[in-house]
């Protein structure tokens, strides 16, 4: 069979399971070890027999047991670079790259150097890893109550090459020193709140915010005064139904603050971002 009918049978199979045929194409071109280039060559190629088994073993296990492409693979793609992943940490979202967008336009507009930035629930480290990558004078700090979410953080920063520190502690517990940043994507979905089956392989702890999924918002918000420098600035990445409640808690610690939200690719609410003024109350 050649990797074309392949595909095309396969993207047929995911559809019919209610799962994206994209996640077909990714694990096939994964698992040729061709490369994006040579496997677009090789469309009309007879696929090997131990790529073809590999492969239909990999896509019936994310077809009839909900395993994530990303854990099958063990990396994620974020930003341009692949991120390892475990079934200990979030899988990083494209969502989340437009949080990451959104503090790189912050800390451009800054002028203190060096930044010290801090990400906290970092889970894989793909957001301050990033902001690392991208302004390697940073002082940048990983924080997480998850010693095996930190442990995959800390592989994917030796990987890339970003010197960051890690800390283990529930948000600011193992944190000390103030930052001009403080970035988070932390638990946003409410308790109990249906999800789809291949989100419930993420870590529980990754997933949940309690009663109406703002618990930790309030908690970093209401703590954040003692950890941020004055003028500093906080970002969240939250659900599109979250924007307004944030933006709400934001202005009861920071009155003063300018608090802007910012709509993903479907122009769904996805980022709030808070910029303090003077003195941190």
């Amino acid at each position: 069979m050649t990797y074309d009918a392949l595909l095309r049978r396969a993207a047929k199979e995911a559809e019919r399971h209610g799962k994206e045929a994209e996640a077909a194409r990714l694990l096939l071109l994964e698992v040729s070890g061709l490369g994006a280039a040579g496997f677009y060559a090789a469309m009309r190629e007879e696929v090997p027999e131990d790529i073809h088994d590999r492969f239909l073993s990999m896509l019936e296990r994310h077809l009839n047991n909900h395993v994530p492409v990303q854990h099958l693979l063990g990396t994620a793609w974020f930003y341009g670079e692949p991120f390892i992943v475990t079934p200990d940490v979030l899988i990083p979202r494209p969502e989340t790259e437009g949080l990451v967008l959104a503090v790189l336009s912050v800390m451009d507009a800054m002028t203190e150097r060096p930044l010290r930035v801090l990400d906290l629930g970092t889970g894989s480290g793909c957001i301050g890893i990033t902001l690392k990558k991208e302004f390697p004078d940073a002082e940048v700090t990983l924080s997480d109550i998850s010693e095996a979410a930190l442990d995959v953080a800390s592989k994917n920063a030796d990987a890339l090459g970003a010197s960051v520190t890690c800390v283990s502690g529930d948000l600011f517990e193992a944190v000390s020193g103030r930052f001009q940043i403080i970035v988070s994507n932390p638990p946003y979905i409410p308790e109990g709140e249906a999800i789809d089956p291949l989100v419930e392989k993420d870590p529980a702890v990754a997933l949940y915010g309690g009663g109406d999924g703002l618990v930790f918002y309030r908690r970093i918000l209401k703590a954040s005064p003692v950890y941020l420098e004055p003028g500093g600035v906080i970002a969240f990445e939250h659900g599109f139904d979250q924007a307004d409640a944030i933006r709400s808690e934001a202005r009861s610690v920071y009155p003063d603050a300018s608090v802007r939200t910012i709509k993903d690719m479907r122009g769904k609410d996805r980022v709030t971002v808070v910029m303090t003024k003077g003195d941190t109350p």
